[in-house]
């Protein structure tokens, strides 16, 4: 949140974020108990899962860029850099 937001908006943006993990485990459940019935729907049920989640993360993948085009706070701004690594 740090790299998108300001800092008066960074604990809300993660608490929705984290929130919104918590509700999708819960649609999880919720659907889990209503599309698999017997022993032989668990497999095309996690085909649907896996599906979902692969579009979902390819569609994120495509949509988002890794920083806003000007940081939103100084902290982001500094934050910014190469993420090069001098091993010795």
């Amino acid at each position: 949140s740090a790299s998108w937001f300001p800092e008066k908006e960074r604990t809300m943006a993660t608490g929705v974020a984290l929130n919104s993990n918590q509700l999708g485990i819960g649609c999880a459940f919720v659907f889990g108990t209503l599309l698999v019935a017997t022993s032989d729907d668990i497999v095309p049920y996690f085909g649907l899962l896996s599906f979902l989640s692969t579009l979902t993360f390819f569609g994120t993948m495509i949509q988002f860029d890794d920083a806003p085009p000007t940081p939103p706070s100084d902290s982001a701004r500094i934050m910014r850099g190469t993420l090069e690594v001098n091993f010795p």
